[in-house]
């Protein structure tokens, strides 16, 4: 899904207090802020996209934040800012714009900011400034492959391929003249069998002939 967010790019705040009676009262200064950019999401996504990433399991995000360039700046300075020369490394930081703006996405194109697993965003100049935004949802799959390999870490894989790696070699360096390597392909299949037996048969009785279809 992809949207833009006309208008200045917006950081987030830090909260504030204040003193009601003998108690004290935290508060968001940019919560009506939040409400109408929440309600401009709204209004600019499809509902069934909506849907479908809110039953999203996890989401990748990437953000542009288009910054306004200063009007006290000379031409040549708003050229080289609006072809990419000269950067935008001033304040407001990309990360307090990444709250914000995930703060406005939370229950209305996900649940839990927490489900954001690829976060990404950069800060450009332009004469149109926005937030251009790209979500995708993914779910978890499952599927044969990720259940034989949730039988192995990957430690463990890297261990057997290097026995398997061994006994390749064995093979190129004698050919079919095995006599001169009875040894250690004995060796060489006794450890791979204490190595590997185990999930080789959890996975043979699991999903026997999967490496056929």
């Amino acid at each position: 899904m992809k949207f833009v967010l006309e208008g200045n790019p917006i950081p987030q705040a830090r909260h504030r207090s204040f003193i009601s009676g003998k108690k004290i009262v935290n508060y968001d200064p940019l919560s009506c802020e939040k409400t109408r950019v929440k309600r401009e999401i709204s209004m600019l996504v499809d509902s069934k996209e909506c849907r479908e990433l809110l039953d999203g399991d996890f989401y990748n995000v990437y953000m542009k934040f288009y910054f306004p360039i200063p009007k006290s700046d000379s031409k040549t300075v708003r050229n080289a800012k609006l072809w990419g020369f000269e950067k935008h490394i001033k304040t407001p930081d990309c990360d307090n714009n990444l709250k914000f703006a995930l703060d406005c996405f939370k229950a209305v194109l996900f649940s839990d900011d927490s489900k954001v697993i690829n976060l990404g965003c950069e800060k450009l100049y332009s004469e149109n400034p926005r937030t251009e935004i790209t979500i995708t949802g993914h779910k978890m799959e499952e599927n044969t492959t990720r259940s034989i390999l949730e039988l192995v870490s990957p430690h463990k894989f890297k261990d057997l391929s290097i026995i398997c790696t061994e006994i390749a070699m064995l093979v190129e360096n004698y050919g079919s003249n095995y006599n001169d390597a009875q040894e250690e392909a004995a060796q060489l299949l006794s450890e791979l069998a204490d190595e590997a037996v185990e999930y080789l048969v959890k996975i043979n009785k699991k999903f026997p002939g999967f490496h056929k279809q």
